[in-house]
């Protein structure tokens, strides 16, 4: 998935504006303005798009993962993990949202797709394991449609 487009839906899923974005990369120990931000929002047929780099998508996971759960006392703030996957980052939303199988399996079904339990747990499965199974761009699409949903009729 184009990082410009993860960026978008995290930040619907977020329900916050450029500045509310900017605040919570924040957390990440790392600045980025708000400006800045509102550019790698952009589509890439609007003036002002600028491609998201790798680095700032899985930085702004991280600060997610900060800014729902709370950072640990005294810790350090986590190092982006790059390259960043789909598998990855369905990972990391699971981890910011506090997601178990059954939240996973609902967020899933309100969008029309249904995975068995062993799909589901080989989308979490390290890359060399047999039973890895890679997460498509459209699985990720759904997914995130689906927390976006889940986010926005709990608040």
């Amino acid at each position: 998935m184009n990082h410009n487009e993860l960026i978008r839906n995290l930040r619907k899923a977020l329900a916050v504006n450029e500045n509310g974005l900017a605040e919570i990369y924040a957390l990440s120990g790392q600045t980025m303005s708000p400006e800045d931000l509102k550019s790698r929002l952009k589509q890439e047929n609007e003036p002002g798009f600028v491609a998201c780099e790798e680095s700032v998508a899985a930085t702004l996971l991280e600060a997610m993962i900060l800014h729902l759960r709370g950072a640990k006392e005294g810790a350090e703030p986590p190092t982006p993990q790059v390259p960043l996957s789909n598998n990855r980052t369905l990972k990391k939303l699971r981890i910011a949202y506090d997601l178990k199988d059954e939240d996973m399996h609902a967020i899933f079904a309100t969008e029309g797709e249904e995975l068995g339990k062993q799909e589901l747990k080989s989308l979490f499965r390290k890359e060399g394991n047999k039973n890895y199974l890679p997460c498509s761009d459209k699985l990720l699409r759904t997914f995130l449609k689906g927390l976006i949903k889940r986010a926005r009729s709990s608040d």
